[in-house]
Formats: structure tokens, sequence, C-alpha cells
């Protein structure tokens, strides 16, 4: 009887174990999928004052909304794929450090650059964020247990979906606590948490993911919603 409530104990010890590393595991890509679905149209609220301080009209301005969506959603696919070869905790911890480069190059626009420093900006952030999507669906594939995985890809779902939406209402937030000369606070205001999640995930994420692993991802076309590539390309 003392062995069976001994291994009962330890079960038990180490079922809670396995239950906290997998909430961080979804806290920390969720936080990806979040901050790369608001910066679709998180600034397009300023995008009248970033016209005036560059000097452009607006057909050459919308291409600071429309450049992030294409590479954006076209690259999900591709950065899945390496991901399933070259590892998800690597790929996934890369791609955050990248948006945040993106974010800050968006950053120095304003002073240094211009409007093209802020579309190269767009693009790296764009690279960064469209990683983050292949690596959290893969990991609800792999990490998660049968009972466990449809409340995960619910959660999943739905921050693909309300981050799309509220990107815009984001940026008026942003604006209205900063005021709008300081528009590429829009850019900055998520590097903290990128940064953070960066810095968790290699503690977080399964260390064997390659090629040859049994937890093998089947395909990154399969894994991302289809809601996530369907972003409006207009402000």
């Amino acid at each position: 009887m003392l062995g069976v409530e001994n291994q009962t104990n330890k079960n038990e010890t180490k079922g809670a174990g396995t239950g906290k590393r997998l909430g961080l595991i979804l806290a920390i890509y969720l936080i990806g999928l979040l901050i790369g679905g608001l910066y679709v149209g998180m600034i397009s609220p300023a995008r009248t004052v970033i016209q005036a301080d560059f000097g452009i009209d607006g057909s050459l301005g919308i291409w600071m909304i429309n450049i992030y969506t294409l590479f954006y959603a076209a690259l999900i696919p591709i950065i899945g794929k390496i991901a399933d070869r070259r590892g998800r905790k690597r790929v996934f911890t890369i791609c955050v450090g990248v948006f945040c480069v993106g974010a800050v190059l968006c950053g120095l626009s304003q002073t240094v650059g211009g409007f093209a420093l802020l579309l190269i900006g767009r693009v790296v952030q764009a690279v960064g964020a469209g990683g983050m999507i292949p690596v959290a669906n893969a990991e609800i594939g792999t990490s998660f247990p049968p009972e466990k995985r449809g409340m995960a890809l619910g959660l999943a779902a739905a921050v693909m979906g309300v981050s799309n939406v509220l990107g815009a209402v984001a940026g008026s937030a942003v604006i209205g606590a900063f005021g709008i000369e300081n528009w590429p606070r829009c850019s900055t205001c998520a590097s903290r948490s990128a940064s953070r999640s960066s810095l968790r995930a290699p503690r977080s994420f399964p260390t064997a993911h390659g090629p040859k692993s049994a937890a093998r991802w089947t395909s990154p076309a399969r894994s991302c919603s289809p809601c996530s590539c369907c972003c409006c390309c207009s402000a």
C-alpha cells in the first residue's frame, strides 16, 4: 500500500510539472501570435501622419501596411518548413529576435532613413512574425496531449482572429497615450514582450524536433489556420 501511495504521489507531482510547462509553452507562443497579428494593422491609425512626415502620398503610403501583410502571409509556410528541419525552438527564438530588430528599424525611421527604412523595418517585422505561427501550431500538435489539444487550438485561433481585428484599435490606443507625433511607439511598444518571449523560449520548448524526431509535424501548411493568412491589405 505504501508503495502504491508513493507511486501515486510521484505521478501527481509529474503531472503538475508537465501541466505547468505546457502552460508556459502556451503563454509564450500565444504572445507571439498576438504580436504578429496586431502589427498587421497597428500602424494604420498613424498612416496619414507618417505620410505627412515623409512627404509621400496615399498610393505610396499604403505600402507600409501592404508590405507587412504580403510578407507575413507568404513566409508562413516557408519558415514553417525551415522550423521542421532546423528545430522549432531555435527558429522561434530567431524569429522573435528578428521581429524586435524590425521594430527598432521602424522606430528609427522617423529620424534616420526615412520611409525606405520604415518599409525595410516592416519587412523584417513580417519575417519575424511569419515564423511565429507555424512554430506555435506545431507545438500544439506535438506538445499537448489529445485531451488538451482542442482547447489549445481554440485559444490559438481566437488569439489570431482577435489580434488581426484589434490591430488598429491597439494602434489608436498607443497614439492616444503617447501623442500623434510619437507614432514610432506603434512599432516599438511590443518589442519588450517579444524579447522576453525569445528569452523564455529556449528554456521552455522541447529540444529535439529535427526531421527524424518522432514528434515531427507533417506540414506547415496544414498546421496554419487559414484565417491567419486572410488579412486586410487596406487601412
